[in-house]
């Protein structure tokens, strides 16, 4: 059911054409985007409760722009509309100038398959004991955007960011310990390596930090010359290997970042304590989960047999009617088998 609803989300204006019987007629039929394939099939009240969902999820998407789906505790948001397409066009009118400059420095090549990556944070990192980081008390270390533009950050004043104690000495015992838990399967918390007491060491690099941009929330009027409205949030500091001198793209990506907050907000995982043990059913979705199994019981129910005058029956009675053998390979006869006297008995 989840799976249809999904793929029904995926197709255009189905807000609208989820309350018209053709529409919805066409969506069931064979080929159609809700004939999909389960085992075992969609009964057509399965189908029908979907189509009933999806209505008041259309009434929620008509109100914020966005559709949750997969939501069983966890939840995917999805969104799509003439927002999200002039935002696409706003991307490529700031990427445009971006791709000149490649293309005049020599570094674009047109007829290359590969994509190319305009932007890469985890190119260039912070090298520990090679780069250059601001140390004093009056920036503490922050570098802003607007510092950048108006070319205020000089040498002076850096110092070499300071070399890390290695931490993760041992290694080895620790991907013993992960092996041990892929192979054995075991999910208790002793046997998770995540539990190992030297794992935080494993979540940082003592040689590299990735430099990601800092976002700050502003008010709905912006804030300085560069104001940007409808982003709702200022990119405060340098996005690595994107000069603030393109301001265009700096916006575009601002307000990607504000219109996706929402879904954000409306999917992420709220964690819980002990969300991560498997013994703690707790919801700790934004969304209730749809099958709660708390203290489930039921009956056992032998499978349903063929009858007694069937071949797959009379199959199985013969050769449980074969003759057993002993321990020492011996055929013993079955006892309907009259025992035939040979020569040698008389």
């Amino acid at each position: 059911m989840l799976a249809m609803m999904n793929r029904l989300t995926d197709q255009e204006n189905w807000h609208a054409e989820v309350f018209d019987e053709a529409a919805v007629a066409r969506w069931r039929a064979e080929g159609g985007p809700a004939a999909i394939t389960t085992n075992p099939p969609l009964s057509d009240r399965a189908r029908a409760w979907c189509v009933q969902e999806l209505r008041d999820k259309a009434f929620a998407f008509r109100r914020t722009g966005h559709v949750r789906v997969l939501d069983a505790g966890s939840a995917v948001c999805k969104a799509d509309g003439p927002l999200l397409a002039g935002l696409a066009e706003e991307v490529r009118g700031a990427v445009a100038p971006m791709l000149v400059e490649w293309m005049h420095r020599g570094q674009l090549d047109w007829r290359s398959p590969h994509i190319l990556s305009l932007v890469d944070p985890a190119l260039f990192p912070l090298v520990y004991g090679r780069s250059l980081v601001f140390a004093d008390e009056e920036r503490g270390g922050r570098v802003s955007v607007e510092g950048v533009r108006s070319g205020a950050y000089k040498y002076a004043g850096t110092t070499i960011a300071p070399v890390q104690v290695e931490k993760r000495t041992d290694a080895d015992e620790l991907q013993r310990e992960i092996d041990f838990h892929l192979g054995l399967g075991y999910s208790t918390r002793s046997m998770r390596p995540q539990y190992h007491r030297n794992a935080p060491f494993y979540r940082w690099s003592p040689y590299y930090q990735a430099l990601p941009c800092e976002v700050a929330f502003v008010d709905g009027d912006g804030d300085g010359d560069d104001d940007n409205v409808d982003a709702k949030v200022r990119i405060t500091s340098p996005i690595n290997n994107l000069h603030p001198a393109h301001r265009e793209l700096y916006r575009a990506i601002e307000t990607l970042v504000g219109r996706a907050i929402p879904l954000w907000n409306d999917c992420l995982v709220l964690g819980q304590h002990g969300w991560d043990d498997e013994c703690v059913q707790d919801q700790p979705g934004p969304v209730p989960l749809r099958i709660i199994t708390y203290g489930v019981e039921w009956k056992n129910e032998l499978p349903e047999l063929p009858p007694p005058s069937s071949e797959l029956w009379l199959q199985a009675k013969r050769y449980l009617e074969l003759p057993e053998r002993d321990e020492h390979g011996s055929v013993t006869p079955h006892p309907s088998v009259s025992r035939v006297p040979r020569p040698s008995d008389s």
